[in-house]
């Protein structure tokens, strides 16, 4: 039998209260460096980021089913200490994890909705 692998993640889905549009604008495209594009036909409010082939979808909504305490939207950004440096520029609180072995340190906060993000250190391997 054929087994299939990944070869990418085609998007990610995230909600967030109406009216954050702006800070989640900030937060992905600055601290996050993805870039934004336009939202492409739909009826509901969307804020849209895109790096390589990977889209992030982040709906606003009224009700927002937010992820706090799940799976994060993981980021490799290409300084910590830049990223922190933003964060710290909004007050924006965050915690600096460092795992059992070598260089696997990452900054755990939550966008502007409320939904888990943590930034790693970026290592090239192959764009996504």
């Amino acid at each position: 039998m054929h087994q299939s692998r990944i070869q990418a993640v085609d998007h990610v889905v995230r909600e967030a209260p109406i009216g954050l549009g702006e800070a989640l604008r900030w937060f992905y495209g600055c601290v996050g460096c993805l870039d934004e594009i336009p939202p492409h036909s739909t009826s509901r409010p969307v804020v849209l980021f895109r790096s390589a082939r990977i889209e992030l979808r982040v709906y606003l909504v009224d009700n927002p089913q937010v992820d706090s305490a799940g799976f994060p939207v993981v980021l490799a950004v290409e300084s910590l200490e830049e990223t922190a440096e933003l964060l710290d520029e909004r007050s924006v609180q965050y915690e600096r994890i460092t795992a059992t072995h070598w260089g696997d340190v990452r900054l755990e906060t939550s966008d502007p909705g409320g939904n888990r993000v943590d930034f790693v250190r970026h290592t090239p391997v192959g764009p996504l």
